[in-house]
């Protein structure tokens, strides 16, 4: 069960140099702790630590061959795309975007009026 007073869910994906695989970390993130998700026997089993640190001691949630990490990254990826799930990246970016281009359309119909003005002037 996530704790009742999660404010915000980390995915860590590690690439560790001694295994030919990748780590996958799921931790929530409380007012008080952090709690690390692990995955045996078909359950999800939380474990509370005092900080956001993922500890030594503890086992990620998945580990995954490098071969069908990339396959299980990409599929998600993919999954997320389809469903409209972004990162906050992907929002402030898509949001700059369109400031820019209401900034352009600003300027151009700006540069339209002072030169009609200009032109019509003489």
């Amino acid at each position: 069960m996530i704790h009742k007073l999660t404010s915000e869910i980390k995915v860590y994906i590690s690439f560790p140099m001694h295994r030919a695989g990748i780590e996958i970390w799921v931790q929530a993130i409380t007012a008080t702790c952090g709690i690390n998700f692990n995955y045996k026997d078909g359950e999800i089993i939380e474990v509370e630590v005092p900080d956001d640190k993922i500890s030594n001691d503890l086992k990620p949630f998945l580990e995954l061959p490098r071969l069908f990490a990339n396959f299980f990254i990409k599929g998600i990826v993919e999954y997320a795309n389809n469903e409209g799930i972004k990162t906050k990246d992907q929002n402030l970016i898509e949001g700059q975007l369109i400031a820019t281009n209401l900034h352009l359309k600003d300027m151009q119909e700006f540069s339209t009026k002072l030169l009609d003005f200009v032109t019509h002037k003489k």
